[in-house]
């Protein structure tokens, strides 16, 4: 019976121990930097602003704060309407599509989107 000789693989040196952590680590780092940047879009809001149509939702997408003001109001109204339930869920819910028509009546006016979001977070935090 003859066996089978091993390969005297050379261990590894502390050099090259090192450089495959390295190496390890900036590919961790470009993965997470390449995730990130296909996910994160150039400022937030609570819909996808690739369909962005009416010209209310375009200024949402073009201005930050706009954007910063729809993710907090969305917040807070899905919060609120996972907690309700039957006739007052459907009050919520449309008072919200009321509001939401309003909003559009502002067209492009940054201003004006800006109040009515204002005024909208105020009700849901006090009325709700």
């Amino acid at each position: 019976m003859r066996r089978h000789s091993r390969v005297n693989a050379a261990k590894p040196t502390e050099n090259t121990r090192y450089f495959r952590l390295l190496v390890a680590f900036f590919l961790t780092i470009a993965i997470v930097y390449a995730i990130l940047a296909a996910t994160s879009p150039a400022h937030a809001q609570s819909f996808n602003c690739r369909y962005a149509k009416t010209p209310d939702e375009v200024a949402i997408c073009d201005y930050p704060y706009l954007g910063n003001l729809d993710v907090q109001m969305a917040s807070l109204y899905f919060s609120i309407r996972r907690q309700l339930h039957g006739n007052a869920r459907k009050q919520l819910e449309s008072d919200q599509k009321y509001w939401l028509k309003g909003r559009k009546r502002c067209g492009y006016n940054a201003a004006c989107i800006e109040d009515s979001y204002n005024r909208r977070i105020y009700q849901l935090n006090y009325n709700y």
